[in-house]
């Protein structure tokens, strides 16, 4: 099940990228998703950050504040966004 909810954040990750241009706004793109509870977790909740200005995303930092923990506004942090700014990654930060 863990497999499923990453590939669908990557999947995410590659649909969004022509959507900076109409989307930019100040310093990145940003995305939240969410889906249902299923048999084995109660929470999958997403946020996507891609910086503005990066032509290409080169690879995607998964960011896991550890069980049961929030780790949404991680992809809000402005080190992880300079840092992938810098390295031409997409964030995905997971609860």
């Amino acid at each position: 099940m863990k497999t499923n909810l990453l590939a669908g954040a990557l999947a995410a990750v590659l649909a969004v990228p022509s959507l900076l241009a109409a989307q930019g706004g100040a310093g990145g793109f940003a995305l939240d998703e969410s889906i249902a509870s299923g048999a084995t977790f109660d929470k999958a909740e997403f946020r996507l950050w891609l910086p503005e200005k990066v032509p290409s995303v080169r690879a995607v930092l998964v960011l896991v504040p550890g069980s049961n923990g929030d780790g949404r506004s991680m992809a809000q942090d402005s080190v992880w966004q300079a840092f992938a700014t810098a390295h031409d990654l997409a964030l995905v930060a997971c609860r």
